[in-house]
């Protein structure tokens, strides 16, 4: 059980919780990846 990038087990856990709501997640198997976000300044505009 390895974490491979910049995941943390707290947003592990809370997309598990969150698939659990979700009725075709149930028996299947799924990667979860994490992505670094940037967001551009558009407070000039």
């Amino acid at each position: 059980d390895k974490l491979i990038g910049e995941v943390s087990r707290i947003v592990v856990a809370e997309a598990c919780i969150q698939a659990l709501d979700i009725e075709f997640t149930e028996g299947e198997i799924y990667e979860i990846n994490s992505v670094e976000v940037t967001y551009k300044d558009d407070s000039n505009i």
